[in-house]
């Protein structure tokens, strides 16, 4: 496997673990200031930003959290992984089933 393939798969690995644990800010910090985010699930409209980002975010881990003090509070398991790299720009696509 590429370097750069290991490394985004590290980062992504690195992400979902600190989403399944809500570690707000080892997940905040892996958007960049200029981030945009669409998630429709729970946003009404596209984020655009970090402070839209973490306005919507922070209501997401609220509902997640639901008063509970220890994770993991999720068991996200991307599916069907397609990782794309040109340069140093890697799109990572994949499936979610989180409606269990």
């Amino acid at each position: 496997m590429p370097a750069a393939e290991t490394e985004v798969r590290k980062t992504l690995s690195d992400f979902i673990d600190a989403f399944d644990n809500l570690d707000w800010d080892r997940f905040r910090l892996s958007f960049s200031d200029d981030a945009t985010v669409f998630y429709p699930r729970e946003f009404p409209r596209r984020a655009t930003g970090r402070a839209e980002l973490e306005e919507g975010f922070r209501k997401v881990f609220e509902r997640i959290r639901a008063g509970r003090t220890k994770g993991p509070y999720m068991d996200i398991q991307p599916r069907d992984l397609h990782l794309q790299l040109a340069g140093d720009v890697a799109i990572a696509t994949f499936h979610l089933d989180d409606r269990l």
